[in-house]
């Protein structure tokens, strides 16, 4: 989505040639700063709005340059011309970050607060956040082997992208065990060890190599925490991967626990619940801290419009239901209102207006303007079918006139008897 090219102006004074419609200020409600123009073939293009409110989508100049929908402060665009950036997705969403481009939940990486599109189909997750294929490893894969597990638990055979299980290696390339001597040179306590005591996993029944980057086990019986060198709690479950300190409480979960609760993710309902303070957002169990500190809704869950204060409709955001958001049920953006302001005078032509057309977002009242359009056509498609229904039946009626004209002159000249007669008909 190519945005402006051009440079924007917008002084703090109005000493520059007016508009050519005369209205100086930001037409989005609340908003007096002058509107910006861009200089463009040596003429002025006014947008209509101010540099924060004008989307930096541009059309042609015979179709004014500037887009007509405003855009929220710090936003790139409008809610128009968000839709997701994945090639041949045209899921519009709400946009609630500066990161651009915007990508929609199916094509979004799936790792918190990342709003870069999905690089591994499989993980759903971005260049940067593709995570070790092994179960509950959350390290990023190792790239020097162009492996799908990370450092720790790639085989230790250059070039190799199996995963390792024992001794540092995959199941195609294990370890020989003939050599009496350790790589080191130091002699082994059994020959049939592939380590000395000081390069071998130290735990019972285990041949690995020990983790070079320090402790005394190996890299499948180790804590995945880099920093923790414990060993697993449940060696013998091979998706056990952390430590009794790390790992879930839960019997079974794979997953590491969350700080300072004793369980992960998704066991995390079962640790005690935190009680709310007095400046808590009052919003169910929430126990973030209200936008001004007197208890009143937080960031998270008030409505996007500021100054509002209410709750917004959905988890994780948005508008209210009360006033600002669309009143189409499962639908986050903003209605028209918000987007435009009181400053705004146009003309209503149409002698009949639906109820409500301001309380739908962008999306829903296009749907709305195209049915009505449809509903339009169909009844001018109806009177068409009548009138040309009429035509045909006074074509009709006006040959059966013609007709008995015809046969009444007829009748007419078999009765005559004077010549002279004749001369009437």
């Amino acid at each position: 989505m190519p945005q402006s090219e051009a440079t924007y102006f917008s002084g703090t004074s109005y000493s520059s040639a007016p508009p050519s419609d005369g209205i100086r200020a930001c037409q989005v409600n609340g908003c007096h700063k002058k509107r910006c123009h861009a200089r463009l073939q040596g003429q002025k293009l006014y947008s209509r709005f101010c540099f924060d409110h004008t989307c930096e989508r541009t059309v042609s100049l015979e179709d004014g340059y500037h887009c007509n929908m405003a855009r929220e402060s710090g936003e790139k665009y409008c809610i128009e011309h968000m839709t997701c950036a994945a090639r041949g997705c045209r899921e519009e969403g709400y946009y609630d970050g500066a990161a651009f481009p915007w990508f929609c939940d199916t094509h979004r990486c799936t790792k918190a607060n990342c709003k870069s599109g999905i690089y591994d189909l499989l993980q759903k997750r971005c260049r940067a956040h593709v995570e070790c294929a092994a179960v509950g490893c959350a390290s990023a894969p190792h790239a020097d082997a162009d492996s799908s597990y990370c450092k720790q638990h790639t085989c230790g055979v250059d070039a190799c992208p199996n995963q390792a299980r024992a001794n540092n290696r995959c199941a195609e390339h294990p370890l020989s065990r003939r050599a009496s001597k350790c790589f080191c040179g130091s002699r082994k306590l059994h020959p049939a060890d592939a380590f000395c005591l000081d390069h071998g996993c130290r735990l019972p029944g285990c041949a690995g190599e020990r983790f070079p980057g320090g402790g005394t086990l190996c890299v499948v019986h180790k804590c995945t925490f880099d920093t923790c060198f414990s060993p697993i709690a449940r060696p013998d479950d091979i998706h056990s991967i952390f430590c009794a300190a790390h790992a879930c409480r839960v019997v079974g979960c794979v997953y590491a626990r969350r700080n300072p609760s004793f369980y992960c993710g998704n066991h995390g309902d079962q640790s005690p619940p935190r009680e709310k303070s007095a400046d808590a957002c009052p919003v169910g169990s929430c126990t973030n801290r209200g936008a001004d500190g007197k208890g009143s809704v937080c960031s998270e869950h008030a409505c996007s419009v500021k100054q509002c204060g209410l709750v917004a409709r959905y988890e994780g955001g948005g508008f209210c239901g009360e006033r600002h958001a669309c009143v189409r049920e499962g639908c986050r953006h903003g209605r028209l209102s918000v987007h435009y302001g009181e400053g705004e005078e146009e003309e209503e032509e149409e002698e009949e207006e639906e109820e409500g057309e301001m309380d739908l977002c962008l999306r829903h009242d296009r749907e709305q303007e195209r049915e009505r359009g449809k509903r339009m056509a169909e009844r001018d498609d109806q009177v068409a079918r009548e009138r040309d229904e009429w035509k045909v039946r006074y074509q009709n009626l006006r040959t059966d006139f013609e007709a008995l004209q015809v046969r009444g002159n007829r009748a007419m000249h078999a009765t005559v008897e004077d010549s002279e007669d004749s001369g009437l008909w």
